[in-house]
């Protein structure tokens, strides 16, 4: 099987469409990466001659010469304290350095410029990926590869195996490139992000597994069919399928969350005026995929879902489902309590189990097909 692998990475380095495909990726790369730093302004300040106004009364000018004095790496506090800020009580001192109201720097946004990237890291190379599997792997039927492997001794496993181990190998390079792209770009604008390392592993690991998803089913395609074009039909489907935000089911079971009337908010509202908002613990039900709202324990804002139990248990597993609820059900500073809850931890094993599932569909049907 290595000496499989190693044959379809010389035949890739002699393929030139395939290295065109790749330099057109690397250049993408460079300005997709780049675009997304623009969430946060102050991020490429240090290499420009701009400016803006920035605090509560919006009197503080911010520029190349003062811009890191109100950037994370001058505010004191911990990654770990900006990613669970607003999810979980955190040490009042350090809460007051990140949100307080006589505070003002770019924390908040620095983090969140940090999870787009790291959400989206799989964007280029599924959209490439989908392009390589019949444009190069297609090839292995065309001209005859696969029928003189199978001559040679070689088993149909073998060769599936080694085909879609080679494209998870050019899967992680891509993802590899991706961060290194990402890493040269915080060099350049001497910029230190507020890398929480468990969630930020994370994030890594789901974009990495949802584009061996899209491989897996490519892939499987295309020894099922033996047909480039429908292999790239299929890619093409994956692509709108994961591209697309919303999800059918979990938009219907979402439209029964359950609304808190004016008041049941009264008593939320009564402990941000007296203690702020730094005594709330939020909670991610797994179970019911809401998110709830606690003080000292308790929960303070009525939360759930409407419908019937035994449909509300079926349309739950059904979105669970869904390799890309990740990005769906995604909320701006929820990647903490998604990865505290497990809700990261579920999609993952369902993007293995639709690999596992899209792999052994397409090795059983290639297996019982005929070479001619």
């Amino acid at each position: 099987m290595k000496k499989m692998i190693s044959a379809y990475f010389f035949r890739l380095v002699r393929s030139y469409e395939i290295i065109a495909v790749l330099i057109l990726f690397a250049i993408a790369s460079v300005y997709v990466t780049s675009m997304m730093l623009n969430f946060d302004p102050s991020i490429k300040l240090i290499r420009t001659n701009d400016g803006y106004y920035g605090g509560r009364d919006h009197s503080v000018y911010i520029d190349a010469g003062n811009v890191k004095q109100y950037s994370f790496e001058s505010l004191g506090a911990s990654a770990y304290d900006v990613a669970r800020c607003h999810s979980e009580p955190i040490p009042q001192d350090v809460y007051d350095k990140i949100a307080g109201p006589d505070s003002y720097n770019s924390a908040y946004f620095e983090y969140h410029a940090l999870m787009y990237v790291l959400f989206y890291l799989h964007l280029l190379p599924t959209i490439v990926i989908v392009l390589i599997i019949p444009m190069f792997l297609g090839k292995l039927f065309s001209d005859g590869t696969v029928k003189n492997l199978v001559a040679c001794g070689h088993t149909k496993i073998k060769i599936y195996l080694s085909a879609i181990i080679f494209a998870f190998i050019l899967d992680a390079l891509m993802i590899l490139f991706n961060l290194l792209v990402f890493a040269c770009y915080c060099i350049y604008y001497e910029w230190k992000p507020p890398v929480y390392i468990p969630v930020a592993l994370t994030l890594i690991l789901l974009s990495l597994l949802l584009t061996f998803t899209v491989t897996s089913v490519s892939v499987a395609v295309l020894f099922a069919s033996r047909n480039r074009v429908i292999s790239a039909i299929a890619g093409f489907l994956m692509l709108v399928f994961i591209f697309v935000p919303n999800n059918i089911v979990l938009d219907l079971y979402k439209n029964n969350d359950y609304q808190p009337e004016p008041s049941e908010w009264e008593e939320y509202d009564r402990i941000i005026e007296e203690y702020g908002p730094n005594v709330f613990e939020m909670r991610v039900d797994i179970t019911e995929l809401v998110t709830r709202t606690y003080y000292n324990g308790k929960e303070i804002i009525p939360s759930g879902n409407t419908l019937p139990a035994p449909a509300r248990a079926a349309l739950v597993t059904i979105c669970y489902l869904d390799p890309v609820l990740c990005k769906r059900e995604n909320n701006a500073g929820g990647e903490y309590l998604a990865y505290r809850s497990g809700f990261y931890s579920i999609n993952a094993a369902c993007n293995v189990l639709w690999i596992l599932v899209a792999g052994a569909s397409g090795n059983r049907i290639f297996k019982k097909h005929e070479l001619t």
